[in-house]
């Protein structure tokens, strides 16, 4: 048998093997999908402070404001109001396409899909 032969069956045969290493949930897989997991949770908690966040409300740090913070009513909290409010600020209505690219992408770092060809699309659509 000729050595070119056996060189590239041997190549195929690597190629193959390591294309099922890849898809086998191996320890960093799983911190991998774990990490994609937390990107969504904080995308969510982002929008949900977001989506109810009320403008005027007692707790938006006004710089001339001295009366202390109330409850602030938004849905994640003290914490929730202040990244709502500066988000706001800063990139205006932007800042919920913002929330939902954090979603998506940390659908695509859960699925294992390639982040190269999804985050520009995204990011043009924003």
């Amino acid at each position: 048998m000729p050595r070119a032969c056996f060189s590239g069956w041997y190549a195929m045969k690597k190629k193959a093997s390591n294309a099922r290493s890849i898809h086998a949930p191996s320890g960093l897989n799983k911190l991998i999908q774990i990490f994609g997991i937390l990107l969504m949770a904080a995308g969510g908690i982002l929008l949900a402070s977001l989506v109810s966040h009320t403008p005027g409300s007692s707790y938006d740090p006004d710089i001339g404001s001295t009366q202390p913070p109330e409850d602030p009513g938004n849905w994640a909290g003290r914490a929730g109001a202040l990244i709502a409010w500066r988000l706001l600020f800063l990139v205006g209505y932007g800042a919920y396409a913002l929330a939902l690219i954090v979603v998506i992408c940390g659908w695509c770092v859960f699925r294992g899909t390639d982040l190269r060809r999804w985050v520009p699309k995204m990011l043009a659509a924003a």
